[in-house]
């Protein structure tokens, strides 16, 4: 919640402050207003009811006590106020704040996460091994970020992995020449859809929404495989046809081509295998 206040100082101009700040300064002008007046009061006593001269003083007479009561009762309202004030605040920290205040204390120094239960090992009553946990790793690579040097990539796994070099190289194929789709519109007309027939733009597909949708189509382009004076044409009817803004096509396009195709290259592979394949490929 934000609060708008006026400037005193300076005419129309306006200060944001957040509702901590508010109450923070609203708070600081109650206590100084408490102030002000506890001040007002203890002169006014002096000047009125306290007698000014040695002579005045030596007789007690109704006024001096009276000055007397007075001033003991300001000192006695003054502590009860801030009597008041200081168990509001505890109150406020001990009792309506209590749960949240600990959790942030105990989120300081302790923190939760579960760890799955390892089995053990079990054992014959030779002492031989039957049974143990063997910790196993999924590999995932995505080959387009390292097509320069994929048929080194393809010998190391053959080598550490005993995969087989020739599909490894046709999925690593498959998944470099992927093409990821770019979202041109979901409101087409039937007469974009007409135009984009007539036009035959290269990897532009189209597709009618739900039945709910009436007479809506889904344009799809792919950029993959387009040189950048065929991209840019592509792109340029595209917005012309589907009405898109040209910029927005291209942060698409870009966005569609800057991704890459992640395939598992071996699952449930051992804690050795895993480990030497990663240190040959590091190197």
């Amino acid at each position: 919640m934000r609060v708008t206040l006026l400037h005193p100082g300076v005419a129309g101009r306006r200060v944001k402050m957040k509702k901590t700040d508010f109450m923070r300064t609203w708070c600081h002008g109650k206590v100084r207003r408490l102030g002000q007046f506890w001040a007002a009061a203890w002169s006014w006593l002096e000047q009125n009811i306290q007698p000014h001269t040695a002579s005045e003083a030596q007789v007690l007479t109704s006024r001096m006590r009276l000055g007397i009561i007075l001033r003991f009762n300001l000192w006695a309202v003054s502590i009860v106020v801030a009597f008041v004030f200081l168990v509001s605040h505890v109150y406020q920290l001990q009792v309506r704040r209590h749960i949240e205040i600990d959790s942030k204390a105990l989120g300081v120094y302790r923190s939760y996460r579960q760890l799955p239960a390892q089995r053990g090992k079990i054992y014959d009553s030779t002492g031989s091994l039957l049974a143990c946990d063997l910790a196993t790793y999924d590999i995932l690579v995505e080959p387009g970020r390292f097509v320069p040097r994929m048929p080194e990539v393809i010998e190391l796994a053959e080598h550490y992995l005993q995969l087989d070099r020739d599909q490894l190289a046709l999925r690593f194929s498959q998944a470099v020449n992927h093409a990821f789709p770019c979202l041109v519109s979901e409101s087409a007309d039937e007469l974009a859809v007409l135009r984009l027939e007539k036009e035959k733009l290269p990897n532009v597909t189209w597709q009618k929404n739900e039945p709910e949708a009436e007479n809506k189509y889904s344009i799809v382009f792919y950029p993959a495989g387009l040189d950048k004076k065929g991209l840019r044409d592509c792109i340029e009817r595209l917005s012309v046809i589907s009405g898109v803004e040209v910029q927005q096509i291209e942060q698409r396009a870009t966005k569609a081509l800057g991704r890459f195709r992640e395939i598992p290259l071996l699952l449930n592979a051992s804690l050795e295998s895993a480990t030497n394949f990663m240190a040959a490929v590091s190197v």
